[in-house]
């Protein structure tokens, strides 16, 4: 990434993005008194690139967890804090803390305001892993078994898998690409390969395993590209035991449930705070 007057912004979306309020243009809304400025809706629209009504319910949500977190006493570890801010700057090739901190005040950020968010990341995954333990329900035995009847394809592994691979610096012309795959384009390249089972990781196989014979993955990043993946044959799938994968198949399930209650437990919270629309 090339370092430049919005590199502070850049990173507060990708990184640590703020729920804490600037002060540039005035408070919008607050969301059980935690602020969110007009500066904060179009920025997170202008860089994602997305509708204002989405920003808007994105910095919501935000600030959900902020009072959530508040709500909960969850505070963040120093260390882990120290180990964020070193993140950043070997990874945006920042010299010194100094020079991060007026980079952040170049684009409006304090430095109080900066380390604020490096905290709210910090917490944030607290806070998830705080909310599922306590809500989600562990999968029964039976939960278990019903998944790996209806999903025994994806705890299969195949000998080998035939992919092609679908690369652009464009992912606009890979989008068009996949809506009509017999129009062409020069800014696509084209490969076959054939990955053996050793190759791949977990994640990999369960993503081809996904895949029917010709269908496409959803655009994916490459190295420095753009990627659509498309299954052309996946040679010998083996399909596993229960047995063998149960473990597996609690895990998976286990994170699906955490996802869920995590989901229905901020569902409830938007729905029980005080949202003031203030411009």
């Amino acid at each position: 990434m090339i370092i430049n007057k919005n590199i502070i912004f850049a990173i507060s979306i990708s990184i640590v993005q703020p729920v804490f309020a600037h002060t540039i243009n005035g408070i919008a809304i607050k969301v059980n008194a935690v602020p969110i400025t007009q500066f904060d809706i179009d920025q997170i629209s202008k860089d994602l690139k997305i509708s204002r009504d989405k920003a808007v319910q994105l910095q919501i949500n935000k600030a959900l967890e902020q009072s959530e977190i508040e709500n909960l006493g969850i505070k963040a570890d120093s260390d882990e804090v120290e180990n964020m801010i070193n993140f950043i700057m070997k990874n945006y090739n920042i010299s010194s803390r100094s020079e991060l901190f007026a980079m952040a005040q170049r684009d409006g950020i304090s430095k109080d305001d900066f380390l604020k968010n490096i905290e709210f990341q910090v917490v944030q995954p607290q806070l998830y892993r705080q909310i599922a333990m306590q809500k989600a329900v562990k999968p029964s035995e039976d939960e278990l078994l019903e998944e790996y009847k209806k999903n025994s394809r994806l705890y299969s592994i195949g000998d080998s898998y035939k992919i092609a691979i679908y690369s652009s610096n464009n992912a606009n012309s890979l989008q068009q690409f996949k809506t009509n795959p017999l129009k062409q384009n020069r800014d696509i390249k084209i490969e076959q390969k054939i990955f053996k089972s050793n190759e791949l990781s977990r994640e990999q196989i369960l993503m081809f395993n996904k895949l029917n014979k010709g269908e496409f993955s959803e655009i994916t990043k490459l190295g420095n590209q753009f990627a659509i993946l498309q299954l052309k044959e996946i040679k010998n799938l083996h399909v596993s035991k229960f047995d063998d994968i149960k473990d597996r198949i609690f895990e998976d399930l286990t994170m699906a449930k955490q996802k869920e209650a995590v989901e229905r437990y901020f569902q409830k919270a938007k729905a029980e705070a005080t949202i003031e629309y203030l411009r």
